[in-house]
């Protein structure tokens, strides 16, 4: 067995990293577009920014405890997409 309980009272010896997570992949991605309205320096921008736009699943933590009902599952998740719409004028 690769993980067993340590003693009573004792910390288990398994390093850093020793317990490798899924691949995750995050996709982030901005539009721009700006207007100029009439002959003068007037100008409404458009921006469209978005993070995690295919809108995967982030796993953070998992079960980490020898024979706990949850040893081995994903116990927490980051946030999923995000959008935020943003207009500029200018003058």
């Amino acid at each position: 067995m690769a993980f067993t309980t340590p003693l009573a009272g004792e910390f288990g010896n398994a390093g850093v990293g020793t317990i490798p997570g899924p691949f995750q992949m995050s996709l982030n991605g901005t539009l721009n577009r700006a207007f100029r309205i009439g002959e003068g320096r007037r100008q409404l921008q458009f921006r469209l920014s978005a993070n995690n736009m295919l809108n995967h699943v982030m796993i953070t933590r998992f079960g980490t405890t020898v024979n706990a009902s949850n040893f081995g599952l994903a116990t927490g998740v980051a946030g999923m997409r995000t959008v935020q719409a943003q207009f500029r004028f200018n003058f």
